[in-house]
């Protein structure tokens, strides 16, 4: 993946693995996608939020009778000599849009293999 940043704008850019894969190198729990995209590669986009609490807005979604394809996930990337962590929740906008809830759980040190 490729990791922009500009001020206080980010950006990341990643190959989507296969459905129910998580790509090698990745430390992840949890699927990568629900499904393969309905548009032909290249004309889907995943936007990423970054929240304070992911659990907060996952209970306000299940409280509000929204349908949640996947619970919360924690995905782990190798960032300079460490494990960076994220929790995500996938979550699909009214108009069919993939967005994804992020929030940022720190660093750890890699664990030998």
């Amino acid at each position: 993946y490729a990791y922009l940043a500009l001020g206080g704008a980010q950006l990341m850019l990643e190959q989507a693995a296969p459905a129910g894969t998580a790509p090698g190198g990745e430390t992840e729990q949890g699927p990568r996608r629900e499904a393969e995209p309905a548009h032909p590669p290249g004309r889907e986009i995943v936007l990423q939020i970054e929240v304070e609490d992911v659990g907060v807005y996952a209970e306000r979604l299940r409280r509000a009778g929204y349908p949640l394809a996947l619970e919360t996930y924690d995905a782990w990337f190798r960032t300079d000599g460490l494990l960076s962590g994220l929790r995500r929740l996938p979550v699909t906008d009214p108009d069919g849009h993939p967005l994804r809830l992020a929030e940022y759980l720190g660093t750890r040190p890699l664990e030998p293999f």
